[in-house]
């Protein structure tokens, strides 16, 4: 109805320009462009006419709701979305045993849990990577958090790895990201894949609806991604059924670029393949993994997605044509300012200035990450697992002190 009044408002005004402005007047004359009152004329003129409409359908593109969906959602507010979006986005400090419901977060960003979600991505790396070098530093996060390492899988042949933890009350899921030749070559395969060529891992007797829908016959995934994501896929899905079904807890998936990419493609696995309903993901500088429909299928599955990606970041931007982002952005600028789930206008004039690869680091992350707490929460200091820690120069980062037995512990 917004949309309809504009359009008409828009037809009264550019009627009124016709009938009230001259018919000689033109700025062709502030120009001396010969023959440009053809064009340029007020009244008649082609380029106004066509300037006028583009900016009045940009104007009511940028003001259409939230659950507005395709060309009919210009008019008509799309049902399946229509529920997540009565709810408003919330920034919550600390986590309370309420927000840690299902249905308070899909709607509400919990700043300690993405603190927490971080650092496990950037444990991923560790374990992957530096795991002699930062075993000191690894076991300590570990312990702090009360967290188990229950299995790994890493594939030699594309550098894929994922780790699955456990607590007493969670399921973690986390995918390392680029940091070899091979992943290299896994981003760069932008052609695409369907997406029952990947998805689900285990096919169930029960089918699940969304793959008879139209979204579901013109779904495709990143190729690249898909690949890696097939060489882990039926080990982590058989492991993590057999976990969930003795002992059923949330699921939260985190990763950071690559990794990012392949939570997300695991995350709608999981439900389709295991039913999971209770599922949180956060992505930090992750690239976009599939088309318009695969978003419009993850969108409605998958309530629960935070993608954090910095003001600069150019990585999360790819690949352009054809593909596109899913759930609720919180953009984030190297001064330490959040934006949460922002509309067009702030995503056109803040989140586009001086794209580069410097802010889709690690650190570049955590620095903003303890600038917005600083600027905004000055009660609240986050603290980052440190990779360039070892067990001679360690401190009090990150946690309880730990005792001379307990240090002793974990050098033996």
């Amino acid at each position: 109805m917004q949309n309809i009044i504009s359009y008409a408002l828009f037809i009264v005004a550019d009627c009124l320009i016709i009938l009230l402005i001259p018919r000689d007047f033109s700025l062709a004359h502030w120009f001396g462009v010969p023959y440009a009152h053809m064009f340029f004329n007020w009244r008649f003129g082609p380029v106004p006419r066509i300037l006028n409409y583009v900016t009045t359908g940009i104007t009511a593109y940028v003001n259409l709701p939230a659950d507005s969906v395709g060309l009919k959602g210009w008019f008509v507010g799309s049902d399946t979305l229509k529920l997540s979006s009565k709810e408003p986005i919330k920034l919550q400090v600390r986590e309370t045993a309420e927000s840690s419901e299902a249905h308070e977060l899909s709607h509400r960003m919990i700043f300690d849990v993405q603190i927490n979600l971080f650092n496990l991505s950037a444990l991923a790396y560790m374990m992957a990577s530096k795991r002699e070098k930062c075993k000191f530093v690894c076991d300590r996060f570990l312990f702090t958090n009360g967290l188990t390492i229950e299995f790994e899988i890493k594939v030699e042949e594309n550098d894929t790895y994922v780790m699955v933890l456990s607590s007493s009350s969670r399921i973690y899921i986390v995918f390392k990201g680029t940091t070899s030749v091979e992943n290299m070559k896994t981003d760069m395969k932008v052609l695409t894949s369907p997406i029952e060529s990947v998805l689900p891992t285990i096919l169930s007797d029960d089918k699940h609806r969304v793959m008879s829908s139209h979204n579901w016959k013109h779904a495709k995934i990143h190729r690249g991604f898909a690949d890696a994501y097939r060489s882990v896929s039926m080990e982590l899905m058989t492991r993590v059924r057999k976990m969930f079904g003795m002992n059923q807890r949330p699921i939260y998936l985190c990763g950071h670029s690559l990794g990012g990419a392949l939570s997300t493609i695991c995350s709608l696995d999981i439900v389709l393949s295991l039913g999971v309903t209770e599922l949180f993901i956060t992505t930090f500088g992750s690239p976009k993994c599939g088309n318009m429909f695969w978003r419009n299928i993850y969108d409605e599955l998958v309530p629960s997605y935070w993608r954090v990606a910095m003001r600069s970041d150019i990585i999360t931007t790819l690949p352009y044509p054809g593909y596109a982002h899913v759930g609720k952005r919180a953009a984030l600028s190297s001064t330490g300012d959040l934006f949460l789930d922002p509309n067009a206008i702030e995503t056109i004039i803040w989140s586009r200035a001086g794209l580069g690869v410097k802010d889709h680091v690690k650190p570049a992350y955590q620095e903003a990450l303890k600038l917005f707490a600083s600027k905004y929460v000055p009660d609240y200091e986050p603290v980052f697992i440190n990779d360039e820690e070892t067990l001679e120069d360690s401190s009090d980062s990150l946690g309880n002190k730990f005792t001379v037995a307990e240090r002793a512990v974990h050098t033996t």
